[in-house]
Order: C-alpha cells, then structure tokens, then sequence
C-alpha cells in the first residue's frame, strides 16, 4: 500500500505519495504557487489566487491555460488542452466549491481541476503529472480530493522539507532556506518579533550543549551572526535538549535614536529518530512564541 504524507504551505495542504517533496515555492497567502517533485520529475504544481470581486470561475480558468501555453511556447513543445466532464475530485473535496476539471499533454500527461473556495475566497488550479505511459487515475483523484485551500482555526500548517508545524495567522514568512542536509523558516509577526525554526543533519554523533548552541548561532548569516549560551538542559518533546538564549543584544540606532535589538530566546534538542538537530527561537523575552511553536510541532 501506498504511504502519504502531508505538505502544507501558505494555507494550502495536500497529501502526497512518501516519496514526493516540495521542490519549489513562491508567493504569499494571498497569491502564490508550488511544486512537488518525485525523485526525478515534477509530479504536482499547486497555483493559488485571491479571487477578484465578481470574477468567475471561467475567466480563472483563461489565465490557467494561458499560462500552461506561455510554458510549452517556451520549451517548444506543443500544448494539447481539453476541459473534461470527468471529475478528478470528490466527496468533501467538492463542497462549498466552483469547480471545473481538465486535462492537457506535451511529452507529459496531467490531470487537474480549478475551483473557486466559497469560505476563503481563493482561486485554486492544482495538476498532477504522469511521466511516459504511466496513467493513474486513482493517484489523481487521491491527491486532488485531498487539496485543502484554507487553513483551520488553530492556525495555518507549514509542513516541508521536514519540518511540521502550525502556526496563527497574523505570522507571516519572510525568508525560507532549504538544502539536502538542513531546512530554516523564518516568521516575522508584529511589532517586532522574529520566529526561527530550523533543523540540520545527518549528526555522525549525539550533540552536546556546545553544538546546539553553535547550531542556533548559525541559523543567522555569517554578517549579522549572534552567539548564545545555554541556560539550562532540558526534555523537548520527550528528547534530550536545551535552553538557550543571546549573550548580549547590541544597541543600534534608527534616524539617529539608539535602541537596543530584542534578545532572542530559544530551545534547541536532537531527534535520534530522524538522526536531526532542531532549533527553534524568538526575540519573546516571555518565550511564548517559541512554547505555542512546540506544542504544535513534530520532529519524527
């Protein structure tokens, strides 16, 4: 049997085969699009946008194909499009939405549906794409049934690249960094405040306190690099780890009136399951972002 597992981002989740991951994003909650690639080939593309005021659903659908057809110019390749009758949806996936379905080939194969969400107000256009003569139509309908276009009210889930987390609303991403050997995402929510989430690895041993406190120092460029030192050890999420916070916040000035910077404060553990070292920190005297962080958090 097929496993899956979920990739959520920007308030869009999806199930997908264990083997595929996201390769690329871009974009905000608002507009945005990502692609989730198997070992070799992209496998699902995911484009989002809020809907304007009295648009339909046929218009959406125009842009969609237009810019499939810009695509196949580019690479020289030529575009074959149907809109199809056959749903590649269904069940609860259906409800409370505007929904068309389609088809279109190059060398490749895809199916997909575009639909407008009745509670977010979101256009959503998702395809999944077959390589050769391989045709599954039980995987399409499995992975665009499963397409989810707004978050739930305990917050919004980011899950890629392995990290797995859910965070409020009002955080916003800022920067994200994604390699084959570590992961970092970063949030910035009003006023002031900065949330970091990271993880690297493999580890050839288990960490001590040192190395994740250097860990948590390098999770900031070269440049602007902060150093911390540990305050206590700690369980984090039943593993072992620590408590971390920054040795000395230096003053800067804005328009000639000196401030000093947010401390940052944080928690660092190792995963023996998944062999990574986590790091999670906030510029949160009270640690209350980095505490509602952990008890939404899944490291294996």
């Amino acid at each position: 049997m097929r496993k899956y597992h979920t990739i959520g981002w920007q308030g869009i989740t999806v199930n997908v085969p264990e083997n595929w991951r996201l390769a690329y994003a871009r974009g905000t909650f608002k507009e945005g699009s990502l692609r989730v690639d198997d070992e070799q080939h992209p496998r699902l593309e995911v484009r989002w946008t809020k809907a304007k005021k009295n648009a339909g659903l046929t218009s959406a659908m125009k842009r969609f194909l237009a810019v499939l057809k810009r695509r196949a110019r580019k690479e020289g390749k030529k575009l074959q499009l149907s809109e199809s009758p056959q749903p590649f949806t269904t069940g609860s996936a259906v409800r409370n939405r505007e929904l068309q379905c389609f088809s279109w080939s190059t060398d490749v194969n895809a199916w997909g549906a575009i639909w407008r969400c009745r509670d977010c107000n979101r256009i959503v256009a998702a395809h999944v794409i077959f390589h050769g003569r391989n045709k599954n139509f039980t995987l399409v309908k499995q992975v665009l049934s499963s397409v989810k276009d707004h978050p739930s009210p305990k917050g919004i889930l980011w899950s890629a690249r392995g990290l797995r987390f859910r965070l409020p609303h009002e955080f916003k991403l800022r920067r994200r960094r994604f390699r084959t050997d570590s992961s970092k995402m970063e949030f910035r929510v009003k006023p002031r405040n900065r949330l970091i989430v990271a993880w690297k690895g493999p580890a050839k041993r288990e960490p001590d306190a040192a190395d994740l406190t250097r860990l948590a120092s390098r999770a900031f460029k070269k440049r602007s690099r902060r150093r911390f030192k540990t305050t206590k050890t700690e369980r984090v999420l039943s593993h072992d780890g620590i408590a971390f916070v920054e040795t000395k916040a230096k003053r800067r000035s804005r328009a000639g009136v000196p401030r000093t910077r947010k401390r940052f404060y944080g928690v660092a553990f190792f995963c023996p399951q998944r062999n990574r070292r986590f790091v999670i920190m906030a510029n949160d005297r009270r640690r209350t972002l980095v505490s509602e962080t952990l008890s939404h958090f899944k490291c294996h």
